[in-house]
């Protein structure tokens, strides 16, 4: 081995030196990546099919914006879920924001967990928002204005029982912002000649959804109202094997593939169906522009408010003779569904 002077050793020591350096750096940088290069989280309010084509409309925009998109589904349906899906998020570096359907807007372990979060990333209500007082824990919601969808479910209340009646509401949880929204519109859409029988609440069980409709078919009521989308085929499968579908109708809310296939089959009156994928790709593109502080897209998506409305329209049966601007006649819808790659919605 042969000898090397001083020199020549203090060189080589400062290029180890050096060199060591810079690769600590690049490893620093691949564990810390680049601000609006991170995930986007979209945490749902239970794990009804519903969500399907929100996680299609999630998966489809963050693609096309180069993200990395995260869809958790709530598997417990309850506060409790989604406070343990927000604290995972609390200490993570690679999120550059959140969606979230709140499940239950009264419960104040979500709203401070959001308000945490907040503080580093945008955070997006979806489809569920908060209650009116805690609106500052989100910067935008995303769905639909669930009071005019209430007021639209009324106007169709009208038309399928033109004197009016007593009716039963079906839900999962009513102080969910959507449920007490829809109902809300509903009760002003539908006017005084509609009187509320009940309301049975199901905490998202849909075997409890059933039982409900069973226990419904004991009342006298007009009109049975389904106000979550695994209702819709809770009320239609229990009352067409009780034998009560013709002293009944039925009018609910989405497009679950059930559904679809009960309004074919003339088991539902009308489904009052929300723009589902929308409100998946719309949230991500939102965030995405909230985290790359894009204010032109923000502004262009929510105008000078908060709230981007993905608008409802109404399906009803080939056989159906209702009028109404917002109705589609179910096979039309089925080719829409079907060219938008969905099953549900």
């Amino acid at each position: 081995m042969s000898k090397c002077s001083p020199t020549a050793l203090f060189r080589t020591l400062v290029a180890l030196v050096v060199g060591s350096a810079l690769l600590g750096s690049s490893g620093c940088a691949e564990k810390s990546p680049a601000a609006g290069g991170g995930k986007l989280v979209f945490i749902t309010n239970g794990d009804s099919s519903y969500w399907d084509a929100a996680e299609k409309g999630w998966n489809d925009a963050t693609a096309k914006l180069g993200k990395q998109g995260q869809f958790l589904r709530n598997k417990n349906a309850d506060a409790t879920g989604q406070i343990r899906l927000l604290d995972q998020l609390a200490s993570r570096s690679d999120v550059d924001g959140v969606a979230i359907s709140i499940v239950d807007a009264s419960a104040t372990g979500i709203i401070d967990r959001l308000r945490e979060l907040q503080k580093r990333i945008p955070v997006v209500t979806v489809d569920s928002d908060c209650r009116p007082e805690d609106q500052s824990a989100r910067n935008a919601y995303v769905g639909t204005d669930n009071v005019e969808a209430g007021k639209v479910a009324g106007r169709i209340a009208q038309l399928l029982v033109p004197d009016g009646g007593k009716w039963i509401g079906f839900v999962g949880n009513e102080d969910a912002d959507n449920a007490r929204a829809r109902i809300q519109g509903f009760v002003e859409g539908a006017g005084d000649k509609f009187v509320r029988l009940d309301v049975l609440q199901d905490q998202h069980d849909q075997g409890k959804a059933r039982e409900n409709v069973r226990a419904a078919l004991n009342k006298d009521a007009a009109l049975l109202f389904g106000i979550y989308s695994y209702n819709a085929p809770a009320i239609a499968e229990v009352t067409h094997d009780a034998g009560q579908r013709d002293k009944l109708k039925i009018l609910t809310f989405d497009a679950e593939e059930n559904t679809i296939r009960a309004i074919d089959a003339n088991q539902i009156d009308a489904t009052i169906v929300q723009n589902t994928f929308d409100m998946g790709s719309q949230a991500a593109t939102l965030l995405d522009a909230f985290s790359k502080k894009d204010n032109a897209l923000v502004e262009k998506l929510l105008g000078s408010g908060t709230e981007l409305d993905t608008g409802v329209r109404v399906i009803v049966p080939e056989s159906s003779t209702l009028k109404d601007p917002s109705i589609q006649k179910v096979n039309e819808f089925k080719a829409y569904m079907e060219k938008m790659g969905l099953r549900s919605t």
